[in-house]
């Protein structure tokens, strides 16, 4: 199986729009719930043994095959979609600042 990508197709002040790259497949994450899966990313990656809901997600997925990663994109696909992209990611500060301004701010 192909390994799965994500990328940014389009935005408008609520929503994000996703295309999954082998498939061609689009769909719309609310910004809101995207920020939150960002930030639970962040936290993820700040408590690497923190073992609240989100945190364990985020271990899973690391540890899912591509079959399952396409599965747990169609059950979370805001925390997937901010998990493929934070993986692509040519560093995590990179990635955290491209989407700080979901949060109304920008980072220095």
């Amino acid at each position: 199986m192909t390994e799965l990508m994500i990328s940014k197709d389009s935005e408008t002040l609520n929503m994000l729009g996703f295309q999954e790259l082998v498939t061609g497949n689009k769909f719309i994450l609310m910004k809101e719930n995207f920020a939150k899966a960002v930030r639970e990313l962040r936290y993820w990656q700040q408590n690497p043994t923190a073992n609240n809901f989100h945190s364990m997600l985020y271990n899973l997925i690391c540890k899912a095959d591509e079959r399952n990663k396409t599965k747990l994109l169609t059950g979370f696909p805001d925390e997937m979609t901010a998990y493929l992209l934070w993986y692509k990611s040519t560093s995590s500060d990179d990635f955290f600042k491209e989407w700080a301004y979901l949060e109304g701010k920008s980072e220095q």
